[in-house]
């Protein structure tokens, strides 16, 4: 869309250019050549074969179009201004989806770090009341929790990272190639590139 807007405005600006060049008067060079006996062209009239010539500059306008060619322009100019403030929404929109992508980034890498420690908690609860209740220190039921506990905490972080990787997306298809760094959001896309690492790895890197 920026880039069909950036070719629109382009083309107007075009458009206004060529109606504005229509208000210049049109110039043609004109010359004569003129051999014979006598010349009718000397002055005064002289017997005999004379060679003249003679250049001329022609200018013209039409004064009854000067009034329609302007209000053309007028049009144009319109048009492109309509142009510009529609690729700087596109631009301010696109802003704004490339730095909420880049928050849910780091939104869902905090919840998926989170739910990996959660997840380890769990898991370490779940030995415990495994090895108490294989010495009948632990009820059923207390182990029943552990495991639901741990099944809840891994749900949760298979959630984190599925929203991370729809986040990773959404940024990526809302950068565009380059049309963010056209629009000077660089900072933007920098951001998400250093929120964009893998979970895993972050997670690794915590550890």
């Amino acid at each position: 869309e920026i880039a069909a807007a950036r070719a629109r405005i382009m083309a107007l600006e075009a458009s206004e250019s060529l109606v504005r060049a229509s208000l210049l008067p049109s110039v043609f060079l004109t010359g004569n050549v003129t051999y014979a006996d006598p010349n009718p062209k000397a002055f005064p009239q002289r017997d005999g074969f004379e060679f003249l010539w003679d250049i001329g500059l022609v200018a013209s306008i039409d004064i009854g179009r000067v009034p329609l060619i302007l209000a053309q322009v007028a049009e144009a100019k319109a048009q492109a201004a309509l142009a510009r403030d529609t690729l700087s929404q596109l631009s301010d929109s696109l802003i704004m989806e490339l730095v909420q992508a880049s928050f849910d980034i780091e939104k869902a890498l905090d919840r998926y770090l989170a739910s990996t420690a959660a997840v380890s908690l769990a898991e370490e609860n779940l030995r415990v009341q495994m090895d108490r209740y294989a010495a009948g220190l632990a009820l059923a039921s207390e182990l029943a929790d552990a495991e639901a506990s741990l099944l809840s905490v891994k749900l949760d972080r298979f959630r984190s990272r599925v929203a991370w990787e729809l986040a990773r997306a959404t940024l990526r298809d809302a950068a565009g190639g380059d049309a963010a760094s056209e629009l000077g959001v660089g900072s933007s896309t920098s951001l998400a590139s250093d929120t964009a690492a893998s979970p895993e790895a972050s997670t690794t890197a915590g550890e």
